[in-house]
């Protein structure tokens, strides 16, 4: 028998969250595929150098927007959500926000209970699957 060939190929976000999760800024740097790129910081946010108390703003298609507030460790708290799943006082683990890449969710705490499917698995979220984020934000604590 043997596998069915599939055209399929992993997507660049998730090669570059594997590459992150590994210490490096992308997959291509990781495997030496090509020099970093120099927008990488311009593009680029890791969540554990964000400052508490800083809020991060993204959008992505078609017409969602969010506003997260960082509250540390890689943790944020939803302020503003437009036409997503996320709510208002959802709290989320983001490791990374990246201009054109889809927006990894890893948790989601909702009225202090960590949200799960049917099965009790822990649900996450991606916004911009297909697009990636188009419009990204940080305003800076006070």
């Amino acid at each position: 028998m043997g596998y069915a060939k599939s055209p399929i190929a992993p997507r660049k976000a998730t090669l570059d969250a594997l590459a992150h999760y590994l210490g490096s800024p992308s997959w291509e740097v990781l495997t030496g595929m090509q020099p970093v790129e120099s927008d990488w910081m311009e593009k680029a946010f890791f969540a554990d150098e964000i400052r508490e108390g800083t809020t991060v703003e993204a959008s992505w298609l078609p017409n969602r927007h969010i506003a997260l507030l960082c509250i540390g460790e890689n943790k944020f708290r939803v302020t503003e959500s437009l036409n997503g799943k996320l709510l208002v006082n959802d709290e989320v683990t983001i490791l990374s926000f990246r201009l054109e890449y889809p927006l990894q969710v890893y948790q989601v705490i909702r009225n202090g209970e960590i949200v799960r499917d049917a099965a009790g698995n822990e649900l996450g979220y991606v916004a911009g699957r297909q697009n990636g984020l188009t419009e990204l934000f940080i305003k800076e604590a006070a």
